[in-house]
């Protein structure tokens, strides 16, 4: 029984070593593809044209809704709201409208959304506003950069990761015991590399978020704080069957 254990937890370590070589190479060429994708876009940027996107929102106010004495200030309110920019261009000016029944608020920053049309149906008494966000360029070379470096980071902490896996697993392919002070130390070293993930990890997620949105939203993710706790607790119990083992060695 104990001897077909020992040949799983070593037929464990091939497999890992296996598997930890691939991953450790996944990474290295998944950053160094990002990089030459980079150093690309931006040489190349504004020679092959930008990718830029907006988001747009119409949206309808029934004036019929409102008491009838209120409707005049509630259009003059929202008409005068819209303006022309120093461009131009039709923008939403901060404002907020005051009604009998409540109040209806029209809290928008200037210049962050600009106005493609506003129209006044006199017949069904509603107001049509046709709204888009500034454009967003994705391939923007300072987004570009911060996700590179974000990349670059993260795969740094993974290949320094797989390799202490890959050093774990060597030990499990020829152990004799699971519950040895070496494995112990190397499976140390594996939680404490993967500390650098709880930060590289969610700095990434927020790189890609800003080239899509120009917003830059870190937070922890801490479902990866939770395994590195886990992998943690899971040391101190190899370190407690290794002090069982060489206390059971030098019993015998």
């Amino acid at each position: 029984m104990k001897e077909n254990v020992i040949k799983k937890v070593n037929g464990f370590g091939k497999i890992g070593v296996v598997v930890g070589h691939v991953c450790r190479g996944f990474s290295v060429a998944a950053a160094i593809g990002i990089l030459l994708f980079s150093i690309g876009s931006i040489l190349l940027a504004g020679k092959l044209g930008d990718v830029e996107y907006y988001n747009g929102v119409k949206w309808t106010l029934n004036l019929a809704s409102f008491d009838e004495e209120d409707r005049e200030e509630i259009l003059s309110e929202i008409m005068e709201s819209i303006e022309n920019d120093a461009e131009g261009n039709l923008v939403i000016q901060e404002s907020e409208l005051k009604v009998a029944k409540g109040e209806v608020s029209l809290a928008v920053q200037n210049n962050d959304m600009s106005v493609v049309s506003a129209e006044y149906d006199e017949e069904n008494e509603t107001i049509l506003v046709d709204t888009r966000a500034k454009d967003i360029n994705i391939f923007m070379p300072l987004k570009v950069v911060i996700m590179t470096i974000c990349v670059i980071l993260t795969a740094v902490a993974e290949v320094i990761t797989f390799t202490f896996v890959i050093k774990l697993c060597r030990k499990f392919k020829t152990c004799e015991t699971p519950f040895s002070q070496p494995i112990v130390n190397d499976l140390k070293k594996v939680t404490l590399s993967l500390i650098p993930w709880c930060i590289t990890y969610p700095l990434l997620e927020a790189s890609l978020e800003m080239m899509a949105t120009n917003r830059f939203a870190f937070s922890l993710d801490l479902g990866l704080i939770f395994v590195v706790f886990a992998i943690n607790a899971l040391t101190y119990i190899f370190r407690y069957g290794a002090m069982l083992q060489q206390e059971s060695d030098e019993t015998l």
